[in-house]
């Protein structure tokens, strides 16, 4: 190839040697020399290698967090087409990371967990089939962005903002910094000044928390007595919540104002009673209390529980309400308020009502028997082997003995009663009017001394319902006698039960007659002539209830002189001397006393 010149055209001498340069490159042939001496040897060729992402090799790669996945490839310069790759990554927990360590190209996965800044050290050691090896190392790091921190949460405990002068109350505080999820810097609740108060920190900061340590929500308590309105008005109070992260990013919540009453103004103290323990049907009465009662209003409102009790008037000091029918023990919350009229605020209170069922006779107390016997007598110690397991030695009676048996109550032996008065709450005078057997869950009636209720009362068994045996009895019976007035006109069974649930007797309406099983439910058939069960500290519960010469009524018709067996009428009804533990037919027509349950 032959170049021609127009010497005319070239203005100097670099400009020749510029296009000389040029026509070289264009051939190579035409110009002395070439890319590699004629004395290289493939022995002096380097092996040399480096890594990066595509189009930037040897440089560091900066990624946000968040990134899932990054690709790194290598270029490797020397005289094999085979090699050998090895990939490292440090820290070691990014190891595993990589999508493979022995390819040319790899893929490195950032996980979830890196959300602060973070450093990755990526090496590739290279080895050709010679042993000849190289390696290089790049860097690839990770950065948070710095966002702002974000304030989640900033409450006051007290839902009306106002309170009196004094007063304690509490604000729960949540928040989060983008760069680690948790920590910031600083997080700092600030007050107001205000002059009509005392209390305030000169410098506004009511708390700083302590970020390292915090928990959440974090809690901070204004103490009683902290903040005190010496004016003669409603002096109001600002807060806010301030977060500052690493960076020195702060943000800032929006305001909670407080309303400090007057010291003049005395706050309420409030109280809804005890917690109560009532059985299904049974008057339940809850009477609140307040400190005063001047411009005050009352609400009583059922807090919780699926089942909604039927609640009439709730806004006085005190509720009345009919315990709902319940197939399981069922917990009740009420709550009780009082409100200031005059400052507007609240005051809160909490009782509890636990109903109970009552459901057909299910259980069955012990004897009371502790003796053993055998073969020539009935008062010998347990534990023979001859003759096992009995009576005294099982039961609630034996695990009483052996300090074993839990009671709600208390009462002799493995007896568990508990003494209640006419409005059926828990009595602890000596002078209960009815008592409940908290083994087998019946409330029994207490007899009084005179009056209506006396315990020397009789009457003739009556009942008209499709249950008496086809007999219903007589309203009336010479041998029976009572008390009579315009509220009990006879002296017969039905009768007495009908006053007995008018006047709702220990907060129930559904006393009735027990049945023989019910009734010898409570006695101790180890005592000698007053078999009924003593109560807690051997208290009689029943006294001079049993009587030798009388029998006490059940519900129960007897079979016992039935005359004609296709069409029976039972003339007789079943009674238990209470004395001796006796069961035996009595005739309907005779007197009888009476012990009631529910």
């Amino acid at each position: 190839m032959y170049f021609s010149f127009n010497f005319f055209h070239i203005l100097n001498l670099r400009q020749f040697l510029s296009a000389v340069g040029l026509l070289c490159l264009l051939n190579l042939a035409a110009c002395s020399g070439s890319l590699s001496s004629e004395s290289e040897t493939s022995e002096d060729v380097e092996l040399k290698v480096a890594i990066g992402s595509t189009g930037k090799l040897g440089q560091n790669i900066r990624i946000p967090v968040g990134t899932e996945q990054i690709d790194i490839v290598s270029s490797v310069r020397g005289e094999d087409d085979t090699y050998t790759y090895i990939w490292s990554a440090q820290p070691a927990l990014f190891q595993e990371e990589l999508s493979d360590t022995t390819t040319e190209t790899v893929q490195l996965s950032i996980p979830e967990s890196v959300i602060t800044d973070t450093n990755i050290t990526l090496t590739l050691i290279v080895i050709d089939s010679d042993g000849k090896q190289a390696s290089t190392s790049m860097l690839v790091e990770v950065f948070a962005p710095n966002t702002n921190p974000e304030i989640i949460s900033f409450e006051i405990d007290d839902k009306d903002q106002v309170v009196h002068s004094g007063k304690g109350f509490s604000f729960q505080s949540e928040w989060i910094d983008a760069q680690d999820g948790q920590n910031v810097a600083s997080a700092i609740i600030y007050v107001t000044p205000n002059a009509a108060v005392d209390g305030i920190p000169s410098n506004g900061v009511l708390t700083q928390f302590d970020t390292a340590e915090v928990s959440f929500p974090a809690l901070y308590i204004v103490g009683e007595n902290q903040f005190i309105n010496k004016s003669d008005k409603t002096a109001s109070l600002t807060f806010t919540l301030s977060v500052t992260d690493m960076n020195g990013k702060t943000v800032t919540s929006s305001p909670l104002f407080i309303d400090i009453l007057p010291a003049s103004l005395t706050s309420l103290t409030i109280d809804a009673g005890d917690a109560q323990t009532v059985y299904t049907g049974q008057l339940v009465n809850l009477i609140g209390e307040v400190s005063r009662s001047d411009n005050i209003e009352y609400a009583w409102l059922q807090s919780d529980s699926e089942t909604r009790l039927d609640l009439d008037v709730t806004d006085s000091l005190a509720l009345q309400f009919n315990a709902p029918s319940v197939d399981s023990k069922t917990l009740f919350e009420l709550k009780f308020t009082a409100t200031d009229v005059v400052s507007g605020i609240s005051y809160n209170d909490f009782v509890s009502v636990t109903v109970l069922p009552i459901g057909i006779f299910d259980g069955m107390n012990d004897t009371g028997i502790t003796n053993c016997a055998n073969e020539t007598s009935n008062l010998v110690n347990c534990g023979q082997t001859n003759l096992p397991r009995q009576d005294a030695e099982i039961g609630r009676d034996s695990a009483a003995l052996n300090a074993e048996l839990a009671k709600e109550g208390g009462g002799e032996l493995g007896f568990d009663f508990t003494l209640l008065n006419q409005n059926g709450e828990e009595d602890f005078t000596s002078t209960p009017t009815c008592v409940r057997d908290n083994v087998t869950g019946l409330i029994w009636e207490i007899k009084t001394t005179s009056g209506i209720r006396a315990h020397t009362h009789t009457f003739s068994w009556f009942d008209e319902s499709e249950f008496n045996g086809g007999f219903s009895g007589s309203q009336t019976s010479n041998s029976a006698a009572c008390f009579t007035d315009t509220s009990l006109t006879a002296c017969s069974t039905a009768s007495y039960i009908e006053y007995i649930n008018s006047v709702g007797m220990c907060g129930g309406n559904d006393w009735r007659l027990p049945t023989v099983n019910e009734l010898v439910s409570i006695l101790n058939y180890a005592n000698d002539d007053d078999k009924l069960a003593l109560g807690a500290n051997n208290f009689q519960i029943w006294s001079n209830h049993a009587k030798a010469s009388t029998p006490y009524w059940t519900s129960e018709s007897s079979l016992f002189g039935v005359n004609d067996s296709e069409s029976p009428e039972t003339p007789n009804a079943w009674a238990v001397n209470l004395s001796t533990g006796d069961e035996h037919a009595h005739s309907k027509l005779l007197a009888g006393a009476i012990l009631l349950v529910r």
